[in-house]
């Protein structure tokens, strides 16, 4: 009989938490629809790609698109505008970036965001070094 009880306390619990659950989806999902159609869209973007980041809600990259260029970009609630997603998660990780320094995937792969994959560096430096290649 102990058995039976706890059953239907763990089933009462399910229950709740399921409700709590579906509680929490609908406010996200209210909170992102309003903050959605607030956000700046520049020419650049990808109007139909953009989608909140679940992962990141609650942070500072709550949403996230495709740029014409087909980069995965992200939206700064801090700095209000969108960044390439690769730089976002350099400062994610690593704490802010001077302004005259991008984030670059070593590999070339646009779509690697391995953090081992990713480096930050001045902006000139980074073509002198592409113009050696390339002559």
């Amino acid at each position: 009989m102990n058995v039976l009880k706890k059953i239907l306390e763990y089933q009462q619990e399910i229950k709740e938490l399921q409700n709590e659950v579906n509680r929490l989806n609908k406010l996200v999902d209210k909170l992102s629809k309003s903050t959605k159609s607030k956000l700046p869209i520049p020419p650049y973007i990808i109007k139909d790609s953009i989608e909140a980041n679940d992962k990141w809600l609650n942070s500072e990259y709550p949403f996230m698109a495709y740029d014409q260029k087909n980069n995965v970009m992200a939206f700064s609630t801090k700095e209000g505008k969108w960044l390439r997603l690769a730089r976002a998660l350099y400062i994610i990780e690593h704490g802010e970036i001077p302004k005259e320094y991008s984030v670059y995937q070593l590999d070339g792969d646009k779509n690697n965001f391995n953090m081992d994959n990713l480096a930050a560096m001045p902006i000139e430096e980074w073509n002198d070094m592409h113009r050696k290649e390339v002559y």
